[in-house]
């Protein structure tokens, strides 16, 4: 069996508030998910729900599991970004499951978050693996109104960080992941190498300088070090231009083998 995974290099994930909500909670659309949390019938149910789902079984469990998850995002609420549900809860003398379905109403639903839970030696072994590669799965934060570090910073943050400061890994295994490894997996031909008759997709970066910058609360800042980078055989940034755009779409074609 051919098993394979990816990974990004990052202590938290992110999504919307209202993955917290059971599922009971959260079915249908904003309207009906609204009306449901605003009935004050259903706060305790809601409350317990929470807590069964991520089993928190008192209260300072509740206060240590909340203060795991980072406000990135908070509809017509902008003072509650950069601070954990815990701390807003502690801050208006509410219990912290109060306090999440409080923000969910408070921006209609509209608050995204930052989810502590992975432990930076769990990243270390996964990260070692011969069957990981590196990858995100973030978006662009004009698309979706909140993105994560690892938007701008996963690539960087892995040269950097793990293989430059903590030699978790060689370069060459680091790049392999991130280009030929994950191109082969997915059926890209011609992609992932440099090779003749491949398509040109290069990044030129100083190994020693290479880092990410992105933060959870400023996701956008790129990262340092790069100097030009070709697409598809188009040299689209260098360090005195504007980025230009030559992309397209990728079909998957699975090759044989690979050289």
């Amino acid at each position: 069996m051919d098993i394979v995974f990816d990974q990004y290099p990052y202590q938290a994930s992110a999504t919307t508030m209202t993955v917290v909500l059971p599922l009971w909670a959260r079915s249908g659309d904003q309207e009906e998910i609204l009306e449901r949390i605003t009935n004050p019938e259903n706060r305790q149910q809601l409350k317990d729900s929470i807590r069964q789902d991520y089993g928190w079984k008192n209260m300072e469990e509740e206060k240590a599991g909340t203060d795991n998850f980072l406000i990135l995002s908070a509809k017509n609420r902008p003072e509650y970004i950069g601070k954990t549900v815990c701390q807003l809860a502690e801050d208006r003398g509410i219990e912290p499951t109060d306090m999440v379905i409080e923000l969910l109403i408070h921006t209609e639903l509209g608050s995204g978050a930052a989810f502590f839970g992975l432990k930076e030696e769990d990243i270390v072994t996964i990260m070692k693996s011969p069957y990981g590669m590196i990858g995100s799965d973030s978006g662009d934060a004009k698309v979706g109104g909140m993105t994560h570090p690892r938007t701008n910073g996963t690539f960087a943050k892995v040269i950097g960080e793990y293989v430059r400061e903590k030699k978790v890994l060689r370069l060459e295994e680091a790049i392999f992941k991130m280009t030929g490894f994950p191109a082969t997996k997915l059926g890209l031909t011609g992609r992932g190498m440099i090779k003749e008759g491949f398509f040109a997709d290069l990044v030129v970066f100083d190994p020693d300088t290479f880092k990410d910058c992105s933060t959870y609360l400023e996701p956008d800042l790129v990262a340092e070090g790069v100097t030009e980078v070709f697409l598809n055989g188009q040299q689209i940034l260098n360090k005195n231009s504007e980025e230009t755009f030559f992309g397209k779409v990728l079909r998957r074609q699975m090759p044989d083998s690979m050289d």
